[in-house]
């Protein structure tokens, strides 16, 4: 009787393990399926984001045409394509460090080459010889060496393909300094943000500031492909002119663009979309700089973003007309490009500008 109740205790032992195994499977295969899912949404969302930095076109202006060396564009561009970092910001940093190489001389700190590296920098902080120096190295030391580079984690990029990776070798340089932006870049940041990727390269506000104006000076933003925009049709004229550079919905790395963005040349009229009453016009720490609201009753408000306080040419409790001009396009805040981003809200809800706009 012993050894019967022995072998049914057995059976269950070995039937309760048989079901913990297998509810053990399902929830692995649960779980896998999971991840699956969300990596496929991952890979959707990342898909989505390339193709509208693709979509972005940098079109040189006059200005750029005049002041830039024009043998430099192309590695710009190139460059730019490659770390996914605008090609008129490397111009401007030319621009700011050596006046396009005219000046190479090294800094006090030891700064060189068409970008003004540190040879820490350009080699890697990791390397022993870095420590507690401002950046500086012995000439005994070979910097251009791209196994020390990769070594010690560097930003110094052999992009000529000549085995060196020379700070004083145009494309070497221009290739860095795009690697180096674009390390210090988050999706969706103003470039010249606080601690964003210009200020890493200097964090002196008043070089920030020049260099920006020279990257709003040498080319504007446009949109190559519609980008996905459709037309529905609406009461509201276009308060601008210019190129959909992004779209209501879309994905933006942390969140989804709530408005529509056209972009057009710095001084750009904007017009009101339609008849209201002008109830703000103030800062947005969120990142559209200065921005202007209208209501145009019954719910129903617009926002226009990225302009800078000085060129807005209405005040609160103005009443203005539909197709009135309010202020000009500008580059303020968390933006890459001159301009406008436009909001439709309607009892606090953001809507699709596109469903607004006329055709």
């Amino acid at each position: 009787m012993s050894t019967t109740m022995s072998n049914k205790k057995k059976g269950k032992g070995k039937k309760f393990l048989l079901a913990l195994v297998c509810a053990g499977i399902v929830v692995f295969l649960m779980v896998a399926m999971l991840f699956f899912v969300m990596l496929s949404g991952m890979g959707t969302n990342l898909l989505q984001q390339q193709k509208s930095n693709t979509d972005l076109e940098w079109v040189l202006s006059p200005d750029g045409k005049k002041l830039i060396p024009a043998q430099y564009i192309p590695i710009y561009q190139e460059a730019g394509k490659k770390y996914g970092v605008p090609w008129p910001l490397l111009a401007a940093i030319h621009k700011v460090e050596t006046d396009f190489s005219r000046n190479l001389s090294v800094s006090y700190t030891g700064a060189r080459g068409h970008f003004q590296f540190q040879p820490c920098t350009w080699v890697g902080w990791s390397y022993s010889g870095c420590k507690g120096t401002l950046g500086n190295l012995p000439n005994s030391v070979d910097i251009t060496n791209t196994a020390l580079i990769a070594k010690h984690g560097g930003f110094g990029v052999d992009a000529n393909g000549d085995g060196k990776a020379d700070p004083y070798d145009i494309h070497d340089a221009v290739h860095s300094a795009a690697r180096y932006l674009f390390s210090n870049h988050q999706k969706g940041e103003d470039w010249f943000g606080p601690k964003g990727p210009v200020w890493n390269y200097n964090h002196a506000q008043f070089y920030i500031d020049k260099v920006q104006r020279y990257t709003n000076l040498f080319a504007s933003a446009q949109q190559s492909e519609s980008g996905g925009a459709t037309y529905t049709g609406g009461k509201f004229v276009w308060p601008v002119k210019g190129r959909i550079t992004g779209v209501f919905g879309e994905w933006r790395g942390s969140h989804s663009h709530g408005g529509l963005d056209i972009a057009a040349p710095l001084g750009t009229p904007i017009y009101a979309a339609a008849d209201g009453v002008v109830y703000l016009s103030k800062a947005n720490p969120g990142g559209y700089g200065w921005y202007v609201g209208i209501d145009h009753g019954g719910g129903v408000v617009t926002w226009y973003g990225h302009v800078y306080q000085h060129q807005v040419i209405v005040k609160v409790g103005d009443k203005v007309k539909q197709g009135q001009k309010i202020a000009v396009v500008g580059n303020n805040g968390r933006s890459s490009g001159p301009h406008l981003h436009l909001e439709v809200h309607v009892k606090g809800q953001k809507q699709d500008p596109l469903k607004w706009l006329n055709k």
